[in-house]
Order: structure tokens, then sequence, then C-alpha cells
């Protein structure tokens, strides 16, 4: 039986994620890369960044294996 699995993410941007941004990165990235691996089902992820200011839907349902990795440019702890 094929399945489906939604993934939800909340990622923190604030300004307190300044000094492990790095760290936060390559964390997302390291649970993309095993959900991407995953051969069982469609996993469909939702990831939305917050900081003091805003909230921003980033991808809403969207395959996984169009989700790309986070860079320093698409997150950036501030605000």
């Amino acid at each position: 039986m094929n399945k489906t699995t939604l993934v939800s993410i909340l990622l923190d941007e604030s300004g307190s994620m300044g000094p492990i941004a790095d760290d936060t990165i390559g964390g997302f990235n390291q649970y993309l890369s095993s959900l991407q691996d995953q051969q069982q089902g469609a996993v469909l992820l939702t990831l939305v960044k917050f900081d003091s200011n805003a909230v921003t839907k980033v991808h809403v349902g969207v395959p996984v294996q169009d989700v790309p990795p986070l860079t320093r440019e698409t997150y950036r702890p501030g605000a």
C-alpha cells in the first residue's frame, strides 16, 4: 500500500538563531536528505519560517524531492 507522509517544519529565523545558523542549516538539510531517500510512498513538506516581524510560508505541501536544501541565502536569522 502506498502512503503519503505529511511533514511540517516551523523554523525559527529570529536573531537569537544567528550563532547556530550553520547548525540549523546542516540539521535541516540532513533531515531533508533522509526524507528524500525514503522509498515508501510520497512525502509532502511544508516549511514555515518566523522571526520577530513575520511568518513566511516557504513551501506548502511540496513533494520533498522538489525542496532545495537551505543555504545562507535562504536562511538568514535577523529581526
